[in-house]
């Protein structure tokens, strides 16, 4: 079965080539193609993709916004970012958000096919401790899974792995203002990297 991918972008441009790309791909079917927050959550709820492709930016709002949205909507999508921005910050905050991958726009058609495809397709989170004190939030929590594509510039290992992540958020009339976190990618990769 293909992959039914909607590609979230502001930017027509992008939207094109990644329709130019995925033409020569027979296992991934480009269903939609959206440049805003309320556009994509149109286009998903009507196409059902299996996979939404966005940009951290969007000229209503942020992706990762739209990443909450499309969970609400159908808790299995897969959520791949694109972002021009290439930093810690970015990857962090990915990882937070429970994506399923995350590949810079500058990267190689390969690296962005690998993340539509889902680097962890069978990602699991579990919150072990959570406390709130007035409108902070802290969170202890686990993501599991077994990598099968590349995943944040690490290339396919078929090991199963899991991330610890803490965050502390501040929450003002129902919506995020702040957020700190601290992600063990450095555990992750060692778990990924390690000899057999």
């Amino acid at each position: 079965m293909n992959v039914r991918l909607v590609a979230v972008d502001e930017h027509v441009l992008l939207r094109l080539g990644l329709t130019r790309l995925l033409a020569g791909v027979a296992d991934i079917d480009l269903v939609g193609t959206a440049g805003s927050i309320a556009e994509a959550v149109e286009v998903a709820d009507a196409a059902w993709p299996d996979v939404v492709t966005f940009d951290a930016g969007l000229p209503d709002g942020d992706g990762f916004t739209l990443a909450r949205r499309l969970r609400a909507l159908r808790p299995t999508v897969g959520l791949v970012l694109l972002s021009a921005t290439n930093d810690d910050a970015t990857l962090y905050r990915a990882l937070d958000e429970g994506l399923s991958a995350y590949a810079p726009k500058d990267s190689a058609p390969n690296a962005v096919l690998g993340a539509i495809r889902a680097g962890f397709p069978d990602h699991d989170a579990e919150v072990i401790h959570m406390v709130s004190e007035g409108d902070l939030v802290a969170t202890y929590k686990t993501f599991t899974g077994t990598q099968t594509g590349d995943f944040f510039g690490i290339p396919a290992t078929g090991k199963k792995a899991t991330i610890r992540v803490m965050d502390v958020v501040r929450y003002r009339d129902g919506l995020i203002v702040e957020h700190w976190n601290v992600v063990d990618f450095a555990g992750l990769q060692a778990q990924l990297s390690a000899p057999e």
